[in-house]
């Protein structure tokens, strides 16, 4: 029975996309957007930045180094979080199903919109915890990321209702016996809550 659910963030309940930051940067700075996909997607620094295993001055070294920037990380900070738009379907059945059972989040995400995200949407509030992969140095779809998740809320699988929309993070949980599903649409994922007689 679903005691818990346990929430993805990016392209759940917020959507992102990473070209906006790049075209506002480029409106003060003429940077490339295929060598800032090329320096941040392709080169693992996404990754180290996500796992935690770089600070924020060492990340935005790097890309200022790689990119040239001539601005500070003060400067340079809201350019990357104003990515984000909100999923109010999804933020509006988070106020529903709070109601009866507990929320969690386990995001792969970097410190810089772990607070953007708390300071921006209250309903972060209802998540306890929300788990960062920043600041657990463990990312999705990794087994232990998860195991951690039910070490911290004190859950057993057959309890946890997991929602992510990449494939990969839906089978590592699933391995664990932890029940998920991959978030394609609202309306979607309504359907398999009421296939599973969630109370929403």
């Amino acid at each position: 029975m679903t005691k818990l659910f346990l929430f993805d963030l990016g392209k759940v309940l917020v959507d992102f996309d990473f070209t906006l930051a790049i075209k506002r940067l480029q409106k003060v700075y003429p940077i490339q957007t295929t060598r800032v996909i090329a320096l941040f997607m392709n080169s693992g620094l996404s990754e180290d930045w996500d796992r935690g295993a770089i600070s924020p001055e060492e990340f935005y070294s790097i890309m200022q180094k790689s990119l040239k920037l001539p601005m500070s990380l003060a400067e340079f900070v809201p350019y990357w979080n104003d990515i984000f738009t909100e999923n109010v379907e999804m933020a509006a059945l988070l106020e529903k199903l709070k109601v009866h059972y507990r929320l969690a989040a386990l995001s792969n995400t970097n410190v810089w919109h772990v607070a953007h995200l708390k300071a921006t949407y209250p309903w972060i509030a209802h998540f306890d915890p929300l788990i960062a992969s920043c600041e657990v140095r463990l990312l999705k779809p990794e087994p232990e990321i998860y195991q951690y998740a039910l070490r911290v809320t004190q859950t057993v699988p057959q309890d946890i209702l997991y929602i992510d929309d990449l494939a990969a993070n839906v089978k590592a949980a699933a391995k664990l016996g932890i029940d998920a599903i991959q978030f394609k649409t609202y309306e979607k994922l309504i359907l398999e809550l009421e296939e599973r007689n969630i109370q929403i």
